[in-house]
């Protein structure tokens, strides 16, 4: 017999920001660094790297971004956990 682990999922709003919330999900789904997601996520083409590092550093501090990229990583997990199924023998 098989137990099926599953907990409850907390799911946050998405951000109203599209660019906050495309970084956000960049950095806690595909594992870019802050830097890349800062990239992909905004207009970089006439920055310097240090500038872009500066800026995405600081967004990455902000409250909601982290409670973003904090609650996206908790649905992964709770995703994974609740697809696994344990035996007992």
């Amino acid at each position: 017999m098989g137990l099926l682990f599953l907990r409850n999922m907390v799911i946050m709003e998405p951000l109203k920001s599209s660019k906050q919330e495309k970084f956000s999900r960049l950095v806690a789904l595909d594992g870019l660094s802050i830097s890349e997601a800062y990239k992909q996520s905004y207009n970089c083409e006439n920055m310097k790297q240090d500038s872009i590092y500066q800026l995405s550093s600081r967004l990455s501090k902000q409250v909601k971004i982290t409670s973003r990229i904090e609650a996206l990583k908790a649905t992964v997990t709770e995703k994974l956990a609740s697809d696994v199924v344990w035996d007992r023998n």
